[in-house]
């Protein structure tokens, strides 16, 4: 049986429509966004953004190649 994904106060989860991913860079990742090299995120956050809340993040790769 899979297991639920976490869910926001709301009961929204990560592929909901009003949740953002977002991005966590390193500092060098910082640094390569801001000269306009395409970096990869050291995790992403999912965000609702009804309520505001951060309720899950994952830093599995398969995910983050999805978001650079």
């Amino acid at each position: 049986m899979p297991q639920a994904l976490p869910t926001c106060r709301c009961g929204h989860d990560r592929h909901h429509h009003m949740v953002s991913a977002k991005g966590r860079y390193s500092t060098m990742g910082w640094f390569t966004l801001l000269i306009g090299v395409t970096a990869r995120p050291r995790a992403v956050e999912y965000w609702c953004r009804r309520c505001g809340e951060r309720f899950d993040s994952t830093a599995d790769p398969d995910v983050l190649a999805k978001h650079c």
